[in-house]
């Protein structure tokens, strides 16, 4: 595989940082007495993920707006390669700003589009395909949520 990341400036106080990662993940030499993995996916790593994340100071540099976009492609569940989690889109967003040295506050919008997605399919359950049942445990992307924090730095004054 490859991993690209970095940082593009194109002026100053706008930067867009970046992250690429392509690979082929595969089982090797991966047999049981039963099922034989070998050239499966390993589950749960894609082989595209893709994070770009842009953003603007201003104030003359106490404030900062930013975006997160990520995107992770389709992925398998299960070593056997059946069970595949779909590939998902997620965009985040924040405003963050310093009203002096000692007091920063800071807004997150995470999962801003309300993406439905899974991270992760039946984690503890599925043992080999014999796991998959009527009822199938997933971990999903939190939806929508917000958070707000102020800060103070006891070291400044």
């Amino acid at each position: 595989g490859i991993e690209l990341e970095g940082v593009y400036e194109p002026v100053e106080s706008v930067a867009v940082q970046f992250s690429v990662t392509l690979q082929d993940p595969e089982y090797r030499n991966f047999s049981g007495t039963t099922v034989d993995n070998s050239g499966n996916r390993v589950r749960r790593i894609p082989r595209t993920m893709v994070r770009v994340a842009p953003s603007v100071d201003f104030a003359g540099g106490r404030g900062r707006l930013f975006l997160s976009f990520s995107h992770y492609g389709k992925r398998f569940a299960n070593d056997e390669n059946t069970i595949e989690l779909p590939d998902y889109i997620k965009l985040d967003a924040g405003l963050q700003y310093a009203f002096n040295a000692a007091w920063c506050a800071q807004l997150n919008v995470d999962n801003l589009s309300d993406e439905a997605g899974l991270t992760e399919g039946n984690p503890r359950t599925d043992v080999g395909a014999s796991g998959l049942g009527q009822l199938y445990n997933a971990r999903t992307l939190f939806g929508r949520s917000l958070s707000f924090a102020v800060r103070y730095n006891f070291q400044s004054g």
